[in-house]
């Protein structure tokens, strides 16, 4: 497993000030640390929201942005979880990175994920440690 932060408290980091947006990102990665007794090297910005500030203040802390290229909208289906396979399916691609959540929804379909995945030929791997150096992985696009 990998761990990566996410914030403390999920705001949308582009809204606060920088200072804000920083205890954010800093606060969350120290109790992860602190918890796990392991370094934290990624951030996902809430909302997917970030713009070169955001991504420096992580860099400085040696963690690496990462976003994600398939969406499986699962937050939104718990009346529909069987839409978030599906969901994944149309759009996973060679090096997909996939958003999903801790929600009941994708919990209950997770196994059924995982094995539709692999039965079409993907396989699961660690995201790359981020370099030594700072820097920021995603970009303004």
């Amino acid at each position: 497993h990998q761990i990566g932060t996410h914030t403390v408290s999920h705001p949308r980091l582009l809204q606060l000030q920088p200072g804000e947006a920083a205890a954010q990102i800093t606060e969350s990665q120290a109790a992860l640390e602190a918890a796990a007794g392991v370094p934290v090297r990624f951030f996902r910005p809430p909302y997917g929201e970030h713009d070169r500030q955001i991504r420096e203040i992580a860099a400085a802390r040696g963690m690496s942005t990462v976003l994600w290229t398939v969406d499986s909208r699962d937050w939104a289906l718990a009346d529909d979880p069987e839409q978030i396979v599906a969901n994944v399916l149309q759009q996973v691609k060679p090096g997909a990175l996939i958003l999903i959540h801790e929600r009941a929804q994708t919990l209950a379909v997770l196994p059924d994920l995982i094995r539709a995945l692999r039965e079409a030929g993907y396989t699961f791997i660690p995201l790359p440690e981020p370099d030594p150096l700072p820097r920021a992985v995603a970009s303004d696009g």
